[in-house]
């Protein structure tokens, strides 16, 4: 479990270059008490495993991410009327449940594993960027992935 409250400490004076590395100008960015973005404050985990029988386990993770906004561009963060923070996202939550078997063929040692992720398929956004209304009809989102799932075989030697 973690829980932030990361905010920028000042607002923030700065030059601007153009790509060439001519100077631009001189401006602020109003950023004082804003929210750090592109990254959740509070986060929580849990994880459970299980040998059902000999050399044979299943296991299970839940993740949950909140207070998460969106990634910002402090330049752009000009207006001295306007310092609310940036598009505050969904919270979501995650389950992925994982077994593996190993076994011996001499001195080898070969595990079978399957993990799925997401296993619920929740529909969630896992990262995003400030729009100019600073909420979801302007925001730029990436949905995260649905159900996923991974088979290998390791093999220990």
């Amino acid at each position: 479990f973690s829980w932030g409250d990361w905010k920028w400490l000042n607002d923030v004076d700065f030059s601007y270059y153009d790509e060439n590395g001519k100077h631009m100008g001189d401006f602020k960015a109003y950023t004082k008490d804003l929210h750090v973005g592109n990254v959740p404050q509070m986060t929580a985990g849990l994880s459970v495993s299980y040998t059902l029988f000999n050399n044979f386990n299943i296991g299970a993770q839940t993740n949950y991410y909140g207070k998460f906004y969106a990634d910002f561009r402090p330049d752009e963060r000009n207006d001295p009327e306007f310092r609310g923070d940036s598009w505050k996202m969904p919270s979501f939550c995650l389950l992925d449940v994982n077994a593996d078997y190993s076994f011996k063929i001499g001195v080898v040692t070969p595990q079978i594993f399957i993990n799925v992720n997401n296993i619920l398929n929740n529909k969630y956004i896992c990262d995003a960027v400030d729009g100019t209304g600073h909420n979801a009809s302007t925001a730029y989102v990436w949905y995260g992935p649905g159900t996923t799932w991974t088979v290998g075989l390791r093999i220990k030697y």
